[in-house]
């Protein structure tokens, strides 16, 4: 697949686009040496104090104040240190026209306490960290038990901006897309079968360092394949909301 010659017409009608050189390649290659070294350090506290089933701080020898998913191999991107509010800028820089299209002239609120790095191995290598299933980002926060997914407010307004610091979706984990731009929320009881029709005309595109996906917040996505004997692919996760659009997210949203 080739990169999006037209990103806003393609997020409008297919719910996401490529974007390349999201992030300056210098600023790439520094975070992922830096993310890399993080995640050492963190496979040598988690051998030595055993593992986490939940969200959890990080210890300041690993990355001091950042948090850690276990069940998702993810660290909040604080852990970056200096480089995070660096990344924001570059990517809110160049997503300038998708904000304005989507959300309007005013600054949209960042997802702060929802941005990470993501660790994904090859389905070869042995790990307790499954890879993400079908889902929309728009769903965060969503009581999926209690809640109406047909409500007007189920599935947010959300701009998610997701950014491999290596190559993918060939020798690396990448993503895979439904190219359909969706406006509701799906039951979580129908996700598996909305998954099994979209398959057809699902897309997973190899991606270059630094090259986002750039996604509405109801386009339905998973991990994407890769060889069997393949690296780990670690990447960046930006959200965004339209300004005072939080909702149920509160206080996790800042301008």
């Amino acid at each position: 697949m080739a990169p999006t010659p037209d990103p806003l017409a393609d997020l409008a009608r297919r719910g996401f686009a490529r974007w390349p050189d999201l992030l300056p390649p210098g600023l790439v290659s520094d975070s992922c040496l830096a993310a890399q070294a993080i995640y050492d350090r963190a496979e040598r506290w988690l051998a030595r104090t055993g593992p986490r089933f939940e969200v959890t701080p990080l210890p300041a020898e690993v990355a001091p104040g950042a948090r850690y998913a276990p069940t998702a191999d993810s660290v909040s991107l604080d852990a970056l240190g200096p480089r995070m509010p660096a990344i924001w800028a570059a990517a809110e820089r160049a997503l300038a026209p998708v904000f304005a299209a989507e959300f309007g002239p005013a600054m949209p609120a960042r997802l702060s306490e929802h941005a990470w790095l993501r660790r994904q191995h090859p389905p070869g290598r042995r790990t307790p960290r499954a890879p993400h299933a079908w889902h929309q980002d728009g769903g965060l926060g969503f009581d999926y038990l209690a809640g109406d997914p047909g409500a007007a407010d189920a599935l947010l307004p959300m701009i998610t901006a997701w950014v491999p610091l290596t190559a993918c979706g060939r020798d690396r984990p990448g993503l895979q897309l439904d190219p359909r731009r969706r406006e509701a929320l799906i039951p979580l009881e129908r996700l598996a079968a909305e998954a099994g029709r979209a398959a057809p005309r699902v897309e997973a595109p190899a991606l270059a360092a630094g090259e986002a996906v750039v996604m509405h917040g109801g386009t339905l996505h998973a991990t994407g394949p890769c060889a069997a004997d393949g690296a780990a692919r670690i990447s960046v996760e930006l959200r965004w909301l339209p300004a005072g659009g939080a909702g149920r997210l509160g206080g996790m949203a800042r301008g």
